[in-house]
């Protein structure tokens, strides 16, 4: 059964979505769902997921990527900022304003960097270069993450002999 106004009222792209009774509703119905979150605020799940959504519908992104990482690490919360020096590998993460960061952990394994929220959500981000893992800095400061990671020394290579009869 139509209601009057439904039956009146344009289709949904004309009219556009209604944020504001998106975000109340999921707000009413899952007060906790977002690890990491911090705050009181009314339509906090409303704009996790906008953001969710704006960002897996960016007009910049106009080719599908052939890395399983890359795509990870388009599609997720955060956008990282990826750069290298002659000796380091730097990144900078923006941090949400509803993500609290001191819920977040944060990993490195040579050649990956990888956020992990405290309900085990995480995202991982290739690195350009190979780094070391004895010598990292992380640092939060202006609703950001600066992490800086020291490139490994020599071509990543160790030669191997071979013996012969």
């Amino acid at each position: 059964m139509e209601t009057q106004r439904s039956r009146n009222a344009p289709p949904n792209e004309e009219r556009g979505f209604d944020w504001g009774q998106f975000e109340k509703l999921f707000d009413d119905l899952f007060p906790n769902a977002i690890p990491g979150m911090k705050g009181d605020s009314i339509s906090r799940i409303g704009q996790f997921v906008r953001g969710i959504m704006d960002r897996s519908v960016a007009p910049n992104q106009s080719a599908p990527s052939s890395s399983r990482a890359d795509r990870e690490a388009r599609s997720g919360l955060f956008q990282a900022d990826v750069s290298e020096t002659l000796k380091f590998v730097k990144i900078r993460v923006p941090i949400p304003e509803y993500v609290d960061p001191r819920k977040l952990q944060l990993f490195v394994n040579g050649m990956t960097f990888k956020i992990e929220g405290p309900l085990g959500n995480m995202q991982t981000f290739p690195l350009p270069a190979a780094v070391g893992l004895k010598s990292m800095q992380a640092e939060y400061r202006d609703q950001a993450l600066y992490i800086k990671l020291h490139k490994k020394n020599g071509p990543g290579y160790k030669e191997l002999f071979v013996r012969y009869p």
